[in-house]
């Protein structure tokens, strides 16, 4: 045990209840929660090259043959669900 510090004891009385407000709090917010409100907006946080892309989606399907896409993916983030990303592929993929 360093510094006095043990990984499996229980967090302090202060600690717990902060954690209890904040779930009591998550609760209700996900109660109101409409997706489809003018507030859910997406906005770019990152791009996948297309190469990349072509090599993930080759060892998924098994046939490097068969399709590759031609364009870079955007990642979208919703700004009112964080940490859920969309990834859009703006071009199609051509047939070899």
């Amino acid at each position: 045990m360093q510094n006095g510090l043990d990984a499996h004891a229980r967090p302090p009385q202060s600690i717990q209840d902060v954690y209890k407000q904040f779930q009591r709090q998550r609760a209700e917010s996900s109660s109101h929660f409409d997706i489809d409100s003018a507030e859910n907006r997406f906005q770019v946080v990152d791009e996948i090259n297309v190469n990349i892309l072509n090599t993930a989606f080759d060892a998924f399907t098994g046939d490097a043959e068969e399709a590759q896409l031609q364009s870079n993916a955007q990642v979208l983030e919703s700004k009112i669900i964080p940490g859920i990303s969309l990834i859009v592929v703006t071009q199609p993929y051509i047939s070899s």
